[in-house]
């Protein structure tokens, strides 16, 4: 079950070598257990299993990371998504299979150069990178 999803990487050290295969385990028996507890409930894929425990692992970290103040509003804004991401798993695949449009920027609707494919994470309008980044000015 290793061979499939295996964290593990080329290196000539022994201690990186056996962190890689308790991760390993780790994930096989957790995901056994987490089985064995939710009979009654829809099968997880094993890669999006694997992908919500590293998230839920994770997600204290980055909950004390975006209060730092010394962080640029960019780079907050994509750590308070990932926590979303992590507190809500199943909408996480809707939301990946979703194609991407491109639309104008709600800010600069009249100018040719302003269509983009990305959105702000509070009011999901589309905005341009020369107004803001992920989040638009109104919802700073």
């Amino acid at each position: 079950m290793c061979g499939t999803y295996s964290v593990g990487r080329r290196t000539n050290r022994w201690p990186l070598c056996l962190f890689f295969d308790l991760l390993n385990v780790a994930g096989i028996n957790s995901e056994i257990i987490f089985k064995s507890l939710n009979i009654n409930s829809p099968r997880v894929p094993r890669r999006i299993f694997l992908k919500n425990i590293s998230l839920q692992l994770f997600q204290d970290h980055l909950k004390i990371r975006s209060q730092l103040k010394n962080l640029p509003r960019s780079l907050r804004g994509l750590i308070i998504l990932h926590c979303k991401k992590a507190e809500s798993p199943e909408t996480e695949m809707s939301v990946e299979s979703e194609p991407k449009k491109r639309k104008r920027c709600y800010v600069c609707p009249s100018t040719k150069g302003s269509m983009t494919q990305i959105i702000c994470y509070k009011c999901r309008r589309h905005i341009c990178q020369r107004h803001s980044s992920n989040i638009c000015k109104d919802c700073e």
